[in-house]
């Protein structure tokens, strides 16, 4: 239980990370404005001051390291909850071998359907055949 949540707080926290870091990468000016000026160029120094461009530097890098130790964690927690499934399915097959098996009930009469000898042609010699010269 404990680690099925845990599992779904680092889902959440994965995906806000992402979703919040593409979004930072976006505001930022490139070298030559690039996607950062069709965000009205200069509006994000008047909304965060002139000290804007090192915020948002920041900012991605506290993000990008909360992805990696999120995606980290949760592949971690997720290789172990397969192992312990694993473990547990491994000791159901182990129970069910060490089971004696049910014995097989065989019939009294044979199964097999019986021929009746009319209808089956009896063997015959082979006719000799001339021989032509």
């Amino acid at each position: 239980m404990l680690l099925t949540i845990t599992i779904v707080i680092l889902s959440i926290i994965n995906v806000f990370s992402c979703v919040f870091m593409v979004l930072i990468v976006l505001m930022q000016r490139s070298k030559n404005d690039g996607i950062g000026a069709s965000f009205g160029g200069g509006i994000t120094d008047s909304m965060f001051g002139a000290q804007t461009s090192s915020v948002l530097v920041k900012a991605t890098s506290i993000l990008a390291i909360a992805f990696l130790l999120s995606a980290t964690l949760l592949a971690s927690s997720l290789a172990y909850k397969n192992k312990k499934q694993s473990a547990i399915q491994e000791e159901l097959q182990a129970t069910e071998a060490a089971a004696p098996a049910p014995t097989a009930v065989t019939p009294s009469t044979p199964v097999t359907p019986e021929i009746p000898a009319a209808s089956v042609p009896a063997p015959s010699a082979p006719t000799p055949q001339p021989v032509k010269k």
